[in-house]
């Protein structure tokens, strides 16, 4: 059968999806019904040819697959429910090793694997736990340590959009929060290579920072060696936005880079076996240094194959390397389906597969198809990592697709560029910074091209979070897509014609809006304050107050996320009740980033109190936004929706409060509310 390690991946993947919720348990049994039918399909061929019947043999292997995965998934759902079942705050023993330690805002976390865990006389084991101290407790990687402590409390969303700490962390493998009291090391033994490695790293980063200013160092410290510690906040901010934050995670290019650019070198002098284990030990190094993510994991297992592959004189096939790492990682930590960087790398990937397909269909010297088809490769990039961007992150940057054009060209030469001037630095400064000058001029670059496409219109597109429905739908034309060009036989003006009608198909999936029928009023948590949206059936989005006292910056973490969410981009109009700061700093905050479109704004029409709207006035003047007053009396109607201002009047009030704007909401054509 060709490509097993594919289809084994597959299996084992539905059967991990059919252990969650009844939509990915049927949606994972389909599925798996047409792989069985596949295999089946083959087995009969091979009755009529008279070969051996492999297919019978692949049908219980997938089934056998099948059920192993979903035994591995609810093994650890299982893990994971019993610790989330434990109080917060309840007094909890762990034991186990440690496997990284990280410094942090507020001390160091500690993360610790196979874990034994005792919290009265409840006892889980083989767990990964991350401990959290207020100073350095001084472990080295490898070290076995004991610790007393309570269990601490995940940051849970507050309303949907917002991090979910908990689904971060269980993504990463993560079952348990600790914060520690009490600690002891059981064994000083500690793994010399990682502990060197990690100690190496370090010594590193602080040696780019030593040549380049922190905004620009900080870039290249995470595009070189995934540290991300020191990241200025707006820089990262500004890739995000622009769709280019994929650059600050080690990725599979980085790991290309390093190791197969190495092994090629090695290949020009040595066999292909010295040079096979001289590149694997030192992408292996690498591959610590980097703290070990799921998109390098993924690169690291797919390059060894290619190594393998030479060494036994085989040909090296894509499409089995995926499926192999795919196995490899699931095996060992099945939640990471769920998390954004294997998403995202494998949708990546995906795109790869899919360009070198179209490359063998095309298949053409002319010079102008070319060039077209090295120009379709970055637009297939951006269209198939859509649906993971806007799963996520609830918009789609528009301009990515031409930016990486640029971007991802020159990653290369900034990577290198970076790990030269690392490790010149320690040898001379003057070497140092004469290496960083190439990556620091790069690094220029990405920030003006930012700079200047987030001044362009319509930089991103809010989609609000793709139902898993349509994802599986585009995923599922995407795979229809390969199959048609692996088996047509004539793949020339049909077969692009057929191409184009799914890239459209593929774009109203992401793109085509999600309307609600009828009114909608959602309340967000912002802690102490007020923030509520009204939604009508013309697609019309209305926010009566945004603001709090008790979270900081809201409108980052708590409202934007939220409306992004819900799929809303534009707010036709914010009616505030009051100038308090729990009610209007979330929209002083909006109007300071421009994240949102703010149409109107409507403040209650009365005398006194000017001071308290004096900054919003002037931040909507700059963002050339109309401010209007409305008192009593005064209706405002959007097809079946009505707004009645019932205060306040035209007068003086002795307290803000009393000259607070109330409204009553109704509904118009058959929806029967009403809502003050």
């Amino acid at each position: 059968m060709k490509r097993p390690l594919l289809l084994t991946a597959a299996a084992w993947l539905l059967g991990e999806l059919s252990a969650e919720n009844m939509k990915s348990r049927i949606a994972s049994i389909i599925i798996y019904v047409i792989l069985v039918g596949i295999t089946a399909a083959r087995r009969e061929s091979e009755k009529k040819s008279g070969r051996k019947p492999v297919g019978l043999i692949w049908l219980g292997v997938l089934l056998l697959l099948w059920f192993s995965g979903k035994y591995r998934m609810t093994g650890v759902n299982s893990q994971y429910r019993g610790c989330m079942d434990l109080p917060d705050g309840q007094e909890v023993c762990a034991e186990g090793r440690v496997k990284k330690m990280v410094k942090t805002e507020y001390g160091y976390a500690v993360f610790l694997e196979r874990t034994q865990l005792s919290a009265g006389d409840k006892t889980m084991p083989d767990l990964q736990v991350k401990v959290l101290f207020t100073e350095n407790p001084g472990f080295k990687v490898g070290n076995i340590i004991r610790t007393e402590g309570k269990k601490a409390e995940f940051r849970e969303s507050r309303n949907e959009g917002n991090y979910d700490e908990k689904e971060y962390l269980h993504a990463d493998g993560i079952a348990l929060k600790i914060q520690a009291e009490h600690y002891e090391i059981m064994d000083c033994g500690y793994n010399e290579i990682r502990e060197y490695l990690t100690g190496l790293t370090a010594r590193l980063c602080d040696n780019i920072m030593t040549v380049c200013t922190k905004r620009e160092g900080s870039v290249i410290k995470a595009v070189v060696y995934g540290d991300k510690a020191d990241l200025d906040e707006e820089e990262k901010e500004l890739y995000v936005k622009n769709g280019i934050a994929h650059i600050l995670t080690v990725s599979g290019l980085h790991m290309s880079v390093a190791g197969m650019g190495l092994y090629h070198v090695l290949r020009k002098r040595f066999s292909f076996l010295t040079s096979g284990v001289v590149s694997g030990i030192l992408i292996w190094f690498f591959w610590i240094m980097t703290g070990g993510g799921i998109s390098v994991t993924r690169a690291f297992l797919m390059m060894l194959l290619r190594m393998i592959a030479d060494v036994a004189g085989r040909t090296y096939d894509l499409k089995n390397a995926l499926g192999f790492s795919v196995l490899f990682i699931l095996m060992e930590n099945p939640y990471a389906v769920f998390g954004a960087s294997f998403l995202m790398s494998y949708s990546a990937m995906l795109s790869v597969l899919f360009c070198t397909e179209l490359k063998k269909a095309i298949q053409t010297k002319r010079k102008s198809i070319r060039f077209l088809f090295s120009v379709a490769q970055g637009f297939f990039f951006w269209l198939l990592n859509l649906p993971v961007t806007a799963y996520f992150y609830y918009e789609v940057p528009v301009y990515a697709v031409l930016l990486n054009f640029v971007v991802i060209p020159l990653l290369s030469i900034l990577f290198l560029a970076g790990m030269a001037a690392s490790i010149l630095t320690g040898l001379s400064v003057y070497a140092g910074r004469f290496a960083a000058g190439t990556a620091v001029f790069i690094v220029r670059i990405y920030h003006a091209l930012c700079s200047l496409t987030g001044k362009l219109p319509g930089q991103s597109i809010v989609t609000g979070q793709l139902p898993g429905s349509r994802m599986l739908l585009f995923y599922g034309i995407v795979v229809i897509c390969l199959l048609v060009f692996l088996h047509r036989k004539r793949r020339k003006k049909a077969g692009v014609l057929f191409l184009i009608l799914c890239s459209l198909c593929l774009l109203l999936l992401v793109f085509y809006p999600q309307r609600y029928q009828g009114i909608q009023i959602s309340m967000a948590d912002v802690g102490q304050g007020d923030c509520t949206l009204v939604q009508n059936s013309n697609g019309h989005n209305y926010l009566i107050d945004a603001g709090s006292t008790s979270v900081k910056q809201v409108a980052e973490y708590r409202i934007l996320p939220f409306l992004k969410c819900q799929g809303v981009g534009r707010i036709d109009a914010v009616f505030l009740s009051h100038g308090d700061a729990d009610h209007i700093n979330g929209v002083e905050e909006m109007l300071q980033s421009n994240d949102i479109n703010i149409k109107t704004i409507y403040l209650p029409d009365c005398d006194g109190y000017e001071d308290a709207w004096k900054n919003l006035l002037e931040l909507a003047e700059e963002r050339n936004i109309a401010v209007r007053r409305l008192g009593s009396d005064t209706r405002y109607q959007d097809g079946d929706l009505t707004f009645e201002i019932i205060s306040p009047q035209k007068k003086s009030y002795d307290d803000i409060n009393d000259a607070s704007m109330v409204i009553f909401i109704c509904g118009n054509q058959g929806e029967n509310f009403s809502s003050i």
